[in-house]
């Protein structure tokens, strides 16, 4: 089996200043990091045209807002409609792979503004009232189950004493 590897770079880091809320007209990205400035809300940067085994690029939205993110045109990002923007929140880096000519996946990173950092007291008090809510509703279907298997078994030998008794009554008889 081969293996596949990304070339090294697309040149370097670079800043770039967001600009724009849409396809046309929002800077290029072409640098192998990108850190973009994004100042107010529905800032963008696009893609290049690139293609499979290109290098990917990572863009690292900073400021006071997340980064609208375009495919080059008539492309798609992770799928999505055709020219339509990915949202990277702020502080989160998310690194673009080309797939083909016009598209690319992404793969963002686990940290990001909006997440907690710290588990606070509340937060751990609703996770054990969580689990032991979903206890309780396993327990409660684990004693359904059983007790649904042990009728099923009632009614089976209940059957087969029926079949049994007129088995005899037709051989009495």
């Amino acid at each position: 089996m081969g293996s596949f590897s990304f070339p090294v770079s697309r040149g370097g880091d670079a800043a770039v200043t967001a600009k724009g809320s849409t396809q046309y007209g929002s800077p290029v990205v072409e640098n192998s990091t990108v850190v973009v400035s994004a100042v107010g809300a529905d800032q963008a940067v696009q893609l290049p045209p690139s293609g499979a085994g290109a290098p990917p690029l990572t863009v690292i939205p900073v400021g006071d807002a997340s980064a609208m993110v375009f495919p080059p045109p008539n492309g798609s990002i992770q799928g999505g409609a055709i020219d339509a923007a990915y949202e990277v929140p702020l502080l989160v880096s998310a690194t673009f792979v080309p797939v083909t000519d016009n598209d690319w996946i992404v793969n963002l990173s686990a940290a990001g503004s909006s997440a907690p950092l710290v588990r606070t007291p509340e937060m751990e008090a609703e996770a054990a009232a969580r689990r032991a809510k979903e206890k309780e509703d396993a327990e409660a279907a684990a004693k359904a189950k059983a007790d649904e298997e042990a009728a099923t078994v009632k009614d089976e030998a209940d059957a087969e004493t029926r079949h049994r008794a007129k088995k005899r009554a037709t051989a009495e008889a």
